[in-house]
């Protein structure tokens, strides 16, 4: 049986323009309303999920991560995941969502892609 607690974390970004929403544990529909109230509350730029710590993952909170995305498009604004691995990766994968996001192995390697990103959008050059 999987233990159903629920920790959820803001944090900031490396980057002022982009958030840090982490959650370890069950991310399931018994806890999902903290999860939501996370993401809903965010107000500035990129979301990296961080979900490194989450050892379990049902539909709803799969389709709140999908709801999550749609909210922040309206926006302009990116939502990419880091960190999915085990049995909540293979059910993205089983689910086909991890065609809807960008996927990073950890929160480093998502903000580093943000920065990039960021840069190209914005003219930058790295030369």
């Amino acid at each position: 049986m999987v233990e159903k607690s629920l920790e959820v974390r803001v944090q900031p970004g490396r980057s002022s323009s982009s958030t840090i929403i982490s959650a370890a544990g069950a991310l399931v529909v018994e806890n999902l309303a903290r999860f939501q109230d996370a993401w809903k509350g965010d107000t500035k730029g990129s979301v990296i999920f961080d979900l490194s710590g989450v050892v379990y993952i049902d539909s709803s909170a799969i389709g709140s991560i999908v709801n999550a995305q749609n909210f922040y498009a309206r926006e302009q604004r990116r939502v990419v995941l880091a960190g999915a691995s085990g049995r909540v990766l293979r059910l993205f994968k089983m689910t086909h969502v991890e065609t809807l996001f960008a996927m990073y192995p950890d929160v480093n390697a998502a903000e580093e892609a943000l920065g990039r990103d960021s840069a190209i959008s914005s003219g930058a050059s790295g030369t």
